[in-house]
């Protein structure tokens, strides 16, 4: 998939298609960082995959947000691995660009109930503290 230079049309397809299609491009992009390594991630989110995921997590649609926050997480993972890079200011950049594409605004959004939270419980709000 990244050989052949399909992120670029899927990016652009989870951005502008039609709702069947941006499904299907969410669950490409999610599958691609679930199977792709560092460096074809960090090609993903210069290509701009960031903001249409985090886009996706508007819709009315409990799967395809699953999906699309496992892609977020995925690309967190590897913000991660650069935030504990030498040189690094030891934030995770990656985690920047979804609070700037509106993301964690989304993401809080889901936690109090919005996008068909009920259904599932993998979208409800989880405890940060150890206990």
């Amino acid at each position: 998939m990244f050989d052949a230079g399909l992120i670029p049309p899927l990016i652009k397809m989870l951005a502008t298609g039609e709702y069947d299609i941006k499904k299907e491009a969410a669950w490409a992009l999610s599958n691609a960082t679930s199977g792709g390594t560092s460096e074809q991630i960090r090609a993903m989110v210069e290509a701009g995959c960031i903001k249409p995921l985090c886009d996706t997590l508007s819709v009315n649609d409990t799967r395809i947000i699953i999906v699309a926050l496992e892609g977020l997480e995925n690309i967190l993972k590897v913000g991660d691995q650069l935030r504990k890079m030498p040189g690094s200011d030891g934030i995770n950049p990656y985690a920047r660009a979804i609070e700037a594409a509106d993301g964690l605004d989304k993401i809080e959004a889901l936690q109090v109930g919005g996008g068909g939270s009920e259904a599932d419980p993998r979208c409800r709000p989880q405890s940060t503290t150890s206990g």
